[in-house]
């Protein structure tokens, strides 16, 4: 059993929010992972809508909206993006804090 109070409050607080940010770290690149799953789909879905197999005029109006939605998908990456470099920023900090014993 690991006896506690042999560890300073200090450390043992710098372990929580190592743990804290760490775990919002991970939920972030998933987050990542998803949106570009996502962006991935929608372009695959645009391609497929501007090469109709009646060699008929594409749906446009449905290629607009799902532009769009990539668009907004592409701005959601980019705040994740920078939201990970963040927490990797402050993970690594709080490491030094955390893990010095």
């Amino acid at each position: 059993m690991l006896d506690l109070s042999t560890i300073s409050q200090e450390t043992l607080i710098a372990r929580g929010q190592y743990a804290t940010v760490r775990r919002k770290h991970e939920e972030a690149k998933k987050e990542l992972a998803a949106l570009c799953s996502v962006l991935q789909t929608r372009a695959a879905q645009i391609l497929k809508l501007m090469q109709p197999d009646d060699n008929g005029a594409p749906a446009m109006t449905l290629v607009a909206d799902l532009v769009g939605f990539c668009q907004k998908t592409v701005f959601d990456i980019a705040r994740v993006s920078d939201e990970i470099n963040s927490l990797a920023r402050q993970r690594a900090e709080l490491k030094v804090k955390a893990w010095r014993e």
